[in-house]
């Protein structure tokens, strides 16, 4: 929880830091990203599934027809279960049942003015 607090915290700091920002990464931008990668870590969905075998089953080969296609997936959703995780806004990470991870989810982590400043 305190992780979250700081994060929080970093983040009201950015607007205010704001007119600092140039092309060299500042202290706040590197400690938002450092405390947004250890929320993830903190936040972990896990699958109930191994990730190695869905992909050795994935891997399988594509089903010929559209009705093959209906019979695969249910095949595959028998034995892996999508995940059910709603919305979510708190950086997150999806792990399989062995803790590999599969996902990160990583909102915030580039401040407005990076992102920004990557599309123009």
């Amino acid at each position: 929880m305190r992780v979250r607090v700081q994060l929080e915290a970093f983040k009201e700091k950015i607007p205010i830091e704001a007119d600092k920002l140039n092309s060299n990464i500042t202290e706040v931008e590197i400690k938002l990203c450092a405390l947004t990668i250890v929320c993830t870590f903190l936040n972990p969905y896990a699958a109930e599934w191994d990730a190695d075998r869905y992909v050795n089953a994935v891997k399988a080969g594509p089903p010929r027809s559209s009705e093959s296609r209906k019979v695969a997936q249910l095949k595959l959703d028998k034995y892996y279960r999508p995940l059910e995780l709603g919305h979510l806004i708190e950086p997150a990470t999806i792990v399989d049942i062995h803790g590999q991870i599969l996902v990160w989810y990583l909102p915030g982590i580039l401040t407005n003015f990076r992102v920004v400043s990557q599309c123009s």
